[in-house]
C-alpha cells in the first residue's frame, strides 16, 4: 500500500472510530438528523476496509434498531446488506445473524415479505447454530406472523409452534407467538381462542419497536372485532415484544 491510501485508510479507520463512540455515548438514544449524515459516511468508506471492520461492525449493531425507529429504511438498507457481505467474508457469524435478522425487519416494514421471510430464515439458523435458542425463536416467530399475513396458516401454525418450543413457559418474548395465534383466531372468526391469546400477552413485559407499534395497532382491530372478549382497553398493553 502506497503512502496516500496508508494515510486515507488511517482517515477512514479514525473516522468509524470517531462514529462509534459517539453512538457509544448516546446510550441507545436516537443520533439527532445532524449526527446520522456523517455517521453514514463514515460507515460507506469503513466497510470495506479491513481495518475498519471492527468499528464498523459495532456501528451497524448499534444503529440498526435506531435507524429504524427513524424510519430510514432506503437509504439504511444497502448498509445493512453491506454489513452481512462484509461479516461473512471476516467470519463473524454473530454479527451476520444479527444484520440478517434487522434486514428481515426492514423488509418487513417494507412490505417486501418474500425477501423478509429469506432474511429471519437465516437469522433463524444461524441463531440455532450459535445456541441461541431465545432469539431463534424470535426470528421463527417473526417468519410465522409473515405467513400468517400471506394467509399460509398452515405454515403459520407450525412455525408458531416451533419458536414456542425454544422458549421458555413465562418468558415475556412468548408475547408474540400469542398475537400470532390470534392474528390466526382473528381471521377464522374462533373468538374464543382468540381471548386465550389476548390473555397470554396480557401482563408480560414490553419493548418499543416499530414492529411491536405496527402489531399493536392491528391487535386492536383483533381484539374489538371480538367484543365480547375485550375485558379492558386495547391501550393497555402497551407495545408488545415481538423479536
Amino acid at each position: 500500500m502506497n503512502p496516500y491510501s496508508t494515510l486515507f485508510n488511517r482517515y477512514v479507520v479514525n473516522s468509524i472510530q470517531t462514529v462509534q463512540r459517539k453512538l457509544r455515548a448516546l446510550d441507545d438514544q436516537l443520533p439527532s438528523p445532524e449526527d446520522q449524515s456523517p455517521a453514514l459516511h463514515s460507515l460507506g468508506f469503513a466497510l470495506p476496509t479491513e481495518d475498519g471492520w471492527a468499528a464498523s461492525r459495532e456501528v451497524l449493531l448499534l444503529l440498526a434498531p435506531q435507524l429504524e425507529r427513524a424510519g430510514l429504511r432506503d437509504s439504511w438498507q444497502p448498509f445493512l446488506e453491506q454489513g452481512i457481505a462484509r461479516s461473512r467474508a471476516a467470519g463473524d457469524r454473530w454479527a451476520e445473524t444479527e444484520l440478517h435478522y434487522q434486514s428481515g425487519l426492514l423488509h418487513e416494514l417494507r412490505v417486501r415479505f418474500g425477501q423478509a421471510d429469506s432474511c429471519y430464515a437465516k437469522s433463524g439458523a444461524l441463531f440455532s447454530e450459535l445456541g441461541e435458542r431465545g432469539k431463534a425463536g424470535g426470528a421463527i416467530n417473526c417468519r410465522a406472523y409473515i405467513a400468517c399475513l400471506e394467509q399460509r396458516y398452515a405454515d403459520t401454525i407450525e412455525l408458531v409452534n416451533r419458536a414456542l418450543a425454544l422458549r421458555p413457559e413465562n418468558a415475556p418474548e412468548r408475547s408474540g407467538c400469542y398475537f400470532t395465534w390470534g392474528t390466526i383466531a382473528f381471521d377464522q372468526r374462533e373468538w374464543e381462542r382468540l381471548g386465550d391469546q389476548r390473555m397470554g400477552i396480557w401482563g408480560m413485559p414490553t419493548v418499543n419497536s416499530p414492529i411491536g407499534r405496527l402489531r399493536s395497532l392491528s391487535m386492536g382491530r383483533v381484539l374489538n372485532s371480538g367484543k365480547r372478549w375485550v375485558s379492558r382497553p386495547v391501550w393497555s398493553m402497551g407495545w408488545m415484544d415481538w423479536g
